[in-house]
């Protein structure tokens, strides 16, 4: 099970008030899944997860929200944080880093096959420069820069704020 933080009802109305979404209408927990708590949410708008962050790099949560916005404003069907009406994406709830997504059509694969993979392939593989384009306009403490250790020959050519895909 993958809720290990638990919500009231109250609390949950009073954190999705911001998004200008209409009223709790009902929510659960969702049962895949392994480090984040998440929850389907239902209101009158329309349907949405929640996501808790549990554990990992609290502050590499607006790299991975940056990313998603610019893979899904390029088309991509990917998950994104929605803003409050204040523009804020990422928020706590439970003391814990919380974001607001709109929820996928589609439900998960316990045994995928050749079939759904290379359909969702076929539709990746058309958009490479997408995800090339965003990695380019996205910075990140994890690029090529922040593993090398500080004082060593960088190979001709190449920039100090190299990345990876800056260098494909």
């Amino acid at each position: 099970m993958s809720v290990f933080t638990p919500l009231e009802h109250h609390e949950l109305e009073d954190f999705l008030a911001p998004y200008g979404l209409g009223r709790l209408v009902d929510f659960q927990g969702i049962a895949e899944g392994t480090e984040n708590s998440n929850f389907f949410v239902s209101l009158e708008q329309g349907e949405f997860v929640l996501t808790l962050v549990e554990r990992g790099a609290q502050d590499e949560l607006p790299f991975f929200i940056q990313l998603l916005d610019v893979l899904h404003d390029a088309g991509l069907a990917v998950p994104f944080a929605l803003r409050t009406r204040e523009g804020q994406a990422l928020r706590r709830l439970a003391d814990k880093p919380a974001l607001l997504q709109p929820r996928l059509p589609g439900r998960h694969v316990h045994a995928p096959n050749a079939q759904p993979c290379s359909s969702r392939n076929t539709g990746l593989a058309g958009s490479p420069s997408t995800a090339q384009s965003a990695a380019g306009n996205v910075q990140h403490g994890r690029g090529h820069a922040s593993r090398v250790p500080a004082g060593t020959p960088r190979p001709v050519g190449v920039h100090a704020n190299a990345t990876p895909t800056s260098l494909m």
